[in-house]
């Protein structure tokens, strides 16, 4: 190869990887405390229930906010998440304050317990703990044959 195709292809390379490391700093960059600012926003704990949908205590037993199964973020019983609020019913009509998972700041584990089952392509583990109602995927690459 000559080396003014390898300079080519080094430069495309190279831009490439910056384009993903920009991507990856997006996350990185952003600024909770800033986000905090506005009262749709807030920092709990994060309660899962066997069905998949959550509550986030924010400090305030009687205003944990109820989180739908489909707006988890796959969070687990016990992280630490940033939520948007996005519903605010009285309590008294038996609705409550609904909210989505934005950001898992902290998981509680780092550890989980389950059955391995393999497939050709991928793998996973089922929970032990019910209350984690989420298969975790595997890549095949990250597991042994």
């Amino acid at each position: 190869m000559s080396k003014k195709k390898y300079f080519k292809k080094s430069k495309i390379f190279e831009k490439k990887q910056n384009a993903k490391k920009k991507k990856n700093n997006k996350k990185d960059k952003l600024d909770i405390n800033k986000i905090l600012e506005d009262e749709n926003y807030k920092v709990g704990t994060f309660r899962r229930k066997e069905k998949g949908f959550g509550f986030v205590n924010i400090g305030d037993d009687e205003n944990e906010i109820f989180i739908g199964p489909r707006d988890t973020n796959k969070a687990l019983d016990g992280d630490e998440v940033l939520i948007k609020i996005f519903k605010d019913a009285p309590l008294e009509d038996g609705h409550r304050t609904e909210g989505k998972v934005i950001l898992i700041k902290k998981h509680s584990n780092d550890t989980i317990v389950g059955t391995f089952k393999k497939n050709k392509t991928f793998g996973f583990v089922v929970p032990d703990n019910k209350e984690i109602s989420d298969d975790i995927y595997i890549p095949k690459k990250k597991h042994r044959e």
